[in-house]
């Protein structure tokens, strides 16, 4: 199996106006939202050429059951830790150019942090790994690296 880990994901919220008018009302052409995040997005393209993957990392509140639901539409089989804090929300303000507001992201627990450690130790050697993508703030430099040291305690590529 490949698994993707994706530590902060997001809604990416975009916002397409006309002209960017600082200090001024602007009126929106359109919007769109859509899951965000490095791993979650190869999980997407893995889907679009026929290879199941599952989606792992953290996602809490309204705004991760946002990208969970919308993943499962995608047929896309998820395993994620529940957090308590809220996932991000990223915004892509799209005028004459883009501007981008990404969000910090929750407030990660050791538990929680635990948690996706312990899915990580159901691994085999003939599991595929995909870590990418940023860190929320919360999450300690160097946990990465512990995730790759559980990886290939496990006989996994990553």
């Amino acid at each position: 199996m490949i698994y993707t880990v994706t530590l902060n994901p997001s809604i990416d919220y975009i916002v397409h106006v006309e002209q960017l008018m600082i200090g001024d009302v602007n009126r929106m052409k359109n919007d769109l939202k859509l899951p965000g995040g490095k791993g979650i997005n190869v999980s997407r393209i893995l889907k679009r050429i026929d290879n199941d993957s599952t989606a792992l990392g953290f996602l809490g509140g309204f705004t991760g059951r946002f990208i969970e639901e919308w993943l499962e539409r995608e047929n896309i089989q998820t395993n994620f830790t529940t957090v308590a804090d809220d996932t991000r929300i990223n915004i892509k303000l799209k005028a004459d150019e883009e501007t981008e507001i990404n969000g910090q992201g929750p407030v990660v627990s050791v538990e929680e942090m635990n948690g996706l450690k312990k899915v990580l130790e159901n691994l085999t050697s003939t599991d595929i790994v995909v870590l990418s993508g940023s860190k929320p703030a919360s999450v300690p430099t160097g946990f990465y690296q512990k995730l790759i040291e559980i990886i290939k305690g496990k006989g996994a590529s990553f």
